[in-house]
């Protein structure tokens, strides 16, 4: 452990304090803008249970994800999230059991079986295509968000439950609500009709739904066990992740309990309602506002495809659409800030930080930051050719060993996005670049709304 010689954190003043928290208010987006032209790389803001030290840009990074990982904790600073993902998710997790259930997960993440998952990406990404008519006015955050909702479920549960899809939407809104509420204005004590009170209760709606299906399936005969899985049909279909989760084994026989299933479910769920979907709409705001860009991409697509869905193959064909991704990915990250908990004293940019500090990171920061990035806030898919600037310069899904679980099947869903979009649909984005108040997401607040050419 030990202290070292370093200098304390600057602090800014109380009257500065106040200005940052009404910012926060306004826009997370915005707060970090000023903290970063302020104080970077370092600066200590908040107080109490929000207070935290924010270290910035890629040498911080790398200290938090991938030098020092054992030093940083998860699941005390991202128990926010417990009202809706639950106690055994991974994100809030640490230690032997997070490293025990992420090694029961991971296969069902595989790229492989990711792979297999894309022509049902393929199908709901064309059939919300198909309902953006010419002059159709609509919000592209909401129908993005149905879209991703679909998909995620259909990969979790099997292409014969997708229905449930929008039936888990109605039941858990209020508890992904809850968990975007800036932590200022929660309760976190049931008190029957709060904000937090309605979270646990859609809590246990959707565990009562993943349960009925796991319990359904225990009782399925085993030729309908090979049906689901895709045996017998001719056609290569991976297992669904549901499947997947009930049937992994360690090598010692170890499983996830019921309980450690629905939570492991409920957050894929909370993750692809509210980072792939406002990654979603902030890629159709970044091509719809910059038409050169998306008239390059849709060059690219339609040399490479025509008219034709994507293949795995024909996807690395087209580095423009990586690159839109990662463009989309870099300017507006699902998780502007990630926070952690410090177990012993440690140093950064010189200065000390304490054991227990609340420590967090912001891609969103590193990903603008001028010294890192060439005219960092230009949306340019084209700088990709060359790669990321210097390690731990592009974080949208942390890094190291506890990088995000699902970053393949959010990647490829944005991939086809990105080539299907530019195939079949002009349109044009309503207004300014939408701002977002959300805490656990840089979801666009009102919506994206645009008009369909």
């Amino acid at each position: 452990m030990g202290t070292s010689s370093g200098s304390t954190v600057p602090r800014p003043s109380v009257l500065e304090q106040v200005r940052l928290a009404r910012l926060a208010q306004r826009g997370i987006a915005g707060l970090l803008d000023v903290v970063a032209q302020r104080w970077a790389p370092a600066v200590d803001i908040g107080y109490g249970p929000v207070r935290m030290t924010m270290l910035m840009g890629p040498e911080a990074n790398r200290l938090i994800l991938q030098d020092r990982p054992d030093n940083f904790l998860w699941g005390k600073a991202l128990s926010t999230l417990i009202p809706a993902n639950g106690p055994t998710a991974l994100v809030v997790t640490d230690g032997p059991e997070h490293a025990r259930r992420r090694k029961l997960v991971q296969p069902a993440f595989a790229k492989r079986r990711v792979d297999g998952h894309l022509d049902l990406i393929v199908d709901e990404v064309d059939r919300t295509l198909a309902e953006w008519t010419t002059g159709r006015s609509l919000d592209a955050y909401a129908e993005g968000r149905q879209t991703v909702r679909r998909i995620v479920v259909r990969a979790l549960f099997g292409a014969h439950l997708g229905d449930l899809a929008d039936r888990i939407g109605a039941v858990f809104e209020p508890a992904l609500a809850y968990v975007n509420k800036n932590p200022a204005a929660r309760l976190d004590v049931n008190l029957r009709f709060n904000g937090y009170a309605k979270a646990l209760r859609a809590r246990a709606a959707v565990d009562e739904l993943v349960q009925g299906e796991i319990d359904r399936r225990r009782r399925s005969s085993s030729s309908e066990g090979r049906e689901r899985s895709g045996q017998g049909t001719g056609e290569a279909v991976p297992p669904d992740i549901l499947t997947t989760l009930m049937s992994e084994r360690t090598d010692d026989g170890d499983s996830l309990t019921d309980p450690e299933i629905r939570d492991q479910v409920r957050s894929l769920i909370a993750a692809g309602y509210d980072t792939t979907s406002s990654a979603v709409s902030w890629l159709v705001y970044a091509l719809g506002a910059n038409p050169a860009a998306c008239h390059a991409l849709r060059t690219q697509v339609r040399d490479t495809l025509g008219d034709d869905p994507p293949t795995v193959a024909s996807l690395r064909e087209m580095p423009l659409v990586d690159g839109a991704v990662r463009e989309t990915l870099r300017l507006w990250p699902p998780g502007t800030v990630s926070v952690r908990h410090a177990v012993d004293d440690f140093e950064c940019f010189g200065h000390t930080i304490p054991a227990g500090a609340m420590v967090a990171y912001s891609p969103y920061v590193t990903h603008r930051m001028a010294d890192v990035w060439d005219d960092p806030l230009s949306f340019r898919p084209e700088r990709w050719a060359d790669g990321e600037p210097v390690p731990y310069a592009f974080v949208p899904f942390g890094g190291g060993r506890r990088n995000c679980v699902g970053f393949t099947l959010a990647t490829l869903e944005l991939q086809v996005f990105a080539a299907r979009l530019v195939q079949q649909i002009g349109w044009r984005v309503d207004g300014p670049e939408p701002t977002s108040t959300a805490i656990a997401s840089l979801s666009p607040t009102g919506g994206l709304p645009i008009t369909v050419e």
